[in-house]
C-alpha cells in the first residue's frame, strides 16, 4: 500500500509555558529566604515595587535576622541537638543522645568513651549503645562515628553498598595493614564484583578523614518558615502564611509617572512579579492546609501518628502537576510549637496494617519511628534481629516482612543485631583495658580516625 503525503488542520491541546508561568514557578521552587532575596533584588531594581521585611517586637528585621543566621555556620552541636529533639524518643533515651551529642568534636566525631560521658552525667550507661544509634541517625552521615571504620561503614552504606561488605571494607581501614589512603587501592577481595570495586575505590579517593570537614559544615536547615501552624482558642489548629514580608506597588509612584512605554513595561514587570508571589503564597496555604486536614493527628499526637500520604495523591487532590507539588515541598518548612518542621516529613508511603487493626495502613514514617524505639530500647548483651523485630511490629498492627525491617534499619544506618552485639563487646574490652590504666585500646580507636603514615 503506497504512502503518500497530506495536508491538513487537527485540533491539539498543549500547555505552553509563558513568561509568566516560567516566573511563578521559578518563584515557587525558592525557599523563603531565597524568595526574600531575589523580591529585594526586583525592588532594588524596579521603582514601583516596595519591599519590606517584617519587623519583629523587638525592633529587628526579620530579613536582616535571616541572613544573619544563614551568614554563620550553625554550630555542630546545636544542629544535633535539633535534629534529635525531632525524633520521638523516651526520654531517658532522648537526654542520653542529647548528652552524646554535646561531645562531638568540630570534626563530627564523638570524643570520648561512650558509657563513660553518661555516667560522668549521672546518666546510665547502658544507654550508651542506643545513644550512639541515635546520634548515627542524624546528618551529616557518620556523625557520631568513633572511628574512621564507623564513619567509612556509614558512608559506603550511604552510597549503596550492603551493610556486610560496608562493615569488612571498614575493618580493613582498621588495621595498620589497610594503608588504603596511601594506596588508593583494596587488598585483593576476589570474591567481589569489578564494578562494586571500583565504586569503592572512588569512594575512598573523595573521602575525607571525618564526618564533617572544612568544606562540608553542618547542615543549617531552613532559615525562615513559609506557613505556620498556630493552636486556637477551642484546641482546634489553623494554617497560616508565615507573613515574613509585603511586596506591593508604590500608589503615588504609579500615579505620578504613567505614561511612556518604558514606565508602563516597569510597572507590568511589578504587577507580574507581585501576581507570581501571591500565586506562589497561595499555592503554599493550599498545601498547607492540605497537610493539616490529612495530617492532623501528628499535630496533637506526634510522630507516631503520620498518616500514608504521596506526592501524587496530594497533587491529583489540588489539582496540581506532580513536579509542581515537588517544587513547592522542597525546602520548604513550617512552624508549629516553636520548632520548623520541613513540609516533605509528612509525604511517606504506606504500609498494610494486619488484620483487626484500627486502619487499614500505616505510615513507613511512622514504623521507621517505632523501630527506632525498638532497638534503642533493646538489652545491649542480647540486640533484637531483624526476625523479632518484625515480629514485635507485626503485633503491634504493622504487615511488614523480616526483608522490609532490614531495609528500613539499613536506611536509617544502624548496624544488624551481630554487629550490635560485637560492638557492645569490644565497647566492654576497651573499658577493661582501660581499667587496668592501660590506654592501648583508646590510641586504637582514636587512631582509627586516620591512617598509618609510610607505604
Amino acid at each position: 500500500m503506497a504512502v503518500t503525503p497530506r495536508l491538513g488542520l487537527k485540533h491539539q491541546q498543549r500547555l505552553a509555558l509563558t513568561p509568566a508561568l516560567r516566573q511563578s514557578i521559578g518563584l515557587l521552587a525558592l525557599p523563603a529566604l531565597g524568595l526574600m532575596e531575589t523580591l529585594a533584588a526586583e525592588a532594588a531594581e524596579n521603582p514601583f515595587l516596595r519591599f519590606r521585611a517584617r519587623r519583629q517586637e523587638s525592633g529587628g528585621a526579620l530579613y536582616d535576622l535571616a541572613l544573619g543566621t544563614v551568614a554563620a555556620v550553625r554550630p555542630l552541636t546545636e544542629e544535633l541537638t535539633a535534629q534529635i529533639s525531632m525524633k520521638a524518643l523516651p526520654p531517658t533515651l532522648s537526654r542520653a543522645a542529647l548528652t552524646l551529642a554535646a561531645h562531638v568534636g568540630p570534626d563530627g566525631y564523638l570524643e570520648g568513651e561512650a558509657r563513660a560521658l553518661l555516667a560522668a552525667a549521672g546518666q546510665s550507661a547502658d544507654l550508651a549503645e542506643a545513644a550512639v544509634t541515635v546520634l548515627k541517625t542524624c546528618e551529616p552521615t557518620g556523625v557520631g562515628s568513633r572511628s574512621f571504620a564507623e564513619f567509612l561503614a556509614a558512608r559506603l552504606e550511604e552510597d549503596g553498598i550492603d551493610q556486610p561488605t560496608a562493615h569488612r571494607i571498614a575493618a580493613l581501614v582498621a588495621t595498620p595493614a589497610g594503608r588504603l589512603r596511601q594506596r588508593r587501592a583494596l587488598p585483593s577481595l576476589p570474591d567481589l564484583p569489578p564494578p562494586l570495586l571500583k565504586r569503592i575505590r572512588a569512594l575512598l579517593r573523595r573521602l575525607p578523614n571525618a564526618p564533617v570537614g572544612e568544606a562540608s559544615p553542618a547542615p543549617s536547615g531552613p532559615a525562615l518558615p513559609d506557613l505556620r501552624i498556630v493552636r486556637q482558642n477551642d484546641g482546634s489548629l489553623l494554617v497560616e502564611r508565615a507573613r515574613s514580608f509585603t511586596l506591593s506597588l508604590d500608589a503615588r509612584l504609579v500615579q505620578a509617572l504613567r505614561g511612556g512605554e518604558s514606565v508602563e513595561a516597569r510597572l507590568a514587570q511589578a504587577r507580574a512579579l507581585i501576581a507570581a508571589v501571591e500565586w506562589r503564597q497561595a499555592t503554599l496555604l493550599r498545601i498547607g492546609k492540605a497537610i493539616l486536614a490529612r495530617q492532623a493527628d501528628f499535630f496533637h499526637s506526634g510522630p507516631d501518628a503520620l498518616r500514608p500520604l504521596t506526592r501524587t495523591t496530594l497533587a491529583e487532590e489540588l489539582a496540581l502537576h506532580p513536579s509542581t507539588l515537588g517544587r513547592a515541598i522542597t525546602a520548604k518548612s513550617l512552624i508549629f510549637g516553636g520548632r520548623l518542621l520541613p513540609l516533605s516529613m509528612f509525604f511517606s508511603s504506606a504500609l498494610p496494617a494486619t488484620e483487626g487493626a484500627e486502619s487499614t495502613s500505616v505510615s513507613s514514617a511512622a514504623v521507621r519511628q517505632h523501630l527506632l524505639r525498638l532497638i534503642a530500647a533493646e538489652p545491649p548483651q542480647t540486640p533484637l534481629s531483624d526476625a523479632m523485630l518484625c515480629d514485635l511490629l507485626r503485633g503491634r498492627g504493622v504487615d511488614i516482612s523480616r526483608r522490609t525491617v532490614a531495609k528500613y534499619r539499613e536506611s536509617m544506618r544502624i548496624p544488624s543485631s551481630a554487629q550490635r552485639r560485637r560492638s557492645v563487646r569490644l565497647t566492654r574490652m576497651e573499658e577493661s583495658d582501660g581499667d587496668r590504666g592501660n590506654d592501648h585500646g583508646e590510641m586504637n580507636r582514636r587512631g582509627a580516625r586516620g591512617f598509618p603514615s609510610g607505604a
